[in-house]
């Protein structure tokens, strides 16, 4: 079960990046990100971003990496290396 699952959640994910990412990076204004990633920030919180931040870089390609991180506060990528990635790896939420 927890395979069909994950391929069915890949293949979505997928989807996602192939069609709508591009879409929304096509329309969403400076001023449209900025609106969203301060409401996510309000929302979630620290809490939020220990989970959001490893798990959007795990499997990405070394120079998107290092761009998506590069454009966080220092705290954060300090918080990320240190504490966040080890958490994330070790909860296994992509393990089958």
């Amino acid at each position: 079960m927890r395979t069909r699952v994950a391929a069915a959640l890949d293949d979505h994910l997928t989807h996602e990046e192939d069609s709508a990412l591009p879409l929304v990076q096509e329309v969403l204004t400076p001023a449209d990100w900025g609106a969203f990633t301060g409401r996510i920030r309000e929302v979630q919180g620290l809490r939020g971003a220990a989970v959001f931040v490893p798990w959007l870089v795990d499997g990405a390609p070394a120079a998107d990496r290092a761009r998506f991180l590069g454009a966080l506060p220092p705290p954060v990528r300090v918080l990320n290396r240190l504490f966040w990635e080890a958490g994330y790896r070790r909860r296994g939420v992509w393990r089958a």
